[in-house]
């Protein structure tokens, strides 16, 4: 209650007269600023630029290669020829035991391991 009773009194009392609130003033940006700012921005700019430039220009460029007009292409048809190859060609007989139950006649055999991997499959004659 003694807070209560003293925020009324300071209330009631108003601001004391040797006293004054600031306005606080809305800042803005002048053109005076945006020009430092460009001109600022500029100059850096420049200066980086300039000091690259000199760093990547080459002193004494030589006399340069005009590639277009002093290379040669020779564009021939070639061909290409397999030497040196030995090649042997086999009949493989077809099994003329139609009964076969398994193994050999052309078949693949795939086997599961325990993992539940398959092996195997790709056993092709030709």
């Amino acid at each position: 209650m003694g807070f209560l009773s003293g925020a009324e009194y300071f209330l009631k009392e108003g601001i004391p007269g040797n006293q004054y609130n600031y306005q606080e003033k809305v800042k803005s940006i002048s053109i005076f600023d945006v020009a430092i700012a460009l001109g600022g921005g500029t100059i850096a700019g420049a200066l980086f630029y300039i000091s690259v430039k000199s760093r990547y220009s080459m002193k004494n460029p030589g006399h340069s290669f005009s590639y277009k007009t002093n290379s040669i292409v020779n564009v021939a048809n070639t061909e290409d020829r397999l030497v040196d190859s030995f090649v042997t060609h086999r009949i493989i007989p077809k099994p003329t035991n139609t009964n076969s139950s398994g193994g050999g006649g052309g078949r693949s055999t795939v086997h599961h391991s325990s993992g539940g991997k398959s092996h195997g499959g790709g056993g092709r004659k030709f």
